[in-house]
């Protein structure tokens, strides 16, 4: 869910899901006995999802997408 203050378009970043998989790679260490920075660094990527909003307008001519 997207944490806002007023209503605006934007890209939610998705936090819950991201620490959920901080969380995932951390208990999966612990499990391996593995401590300290690892000797290799990773990336996860989590990708981002688009809010509609009233701060964007609508292209002419674009789709009506509905709501709800």
């Amino acid at each position: 869910m997207l944490f806002r203050t007023r209503p605006c378009a934007g890209l939610d970043q998705q936090p819950a899901e991201l620490g959920g998989r901080a969380v995932e790679m951390l208990i999966a260490q612990l499990q391996r006995n593995e401590l300290g920075v690892p000797e290799w660094a990773t990336t996860t990527t989590i990708p981002a999802r688009w809010t509609e909003g009233p701060t964007v307008r609508k292209l002419p001519g674009s789709p009506v997408q509905a709501s709800g």
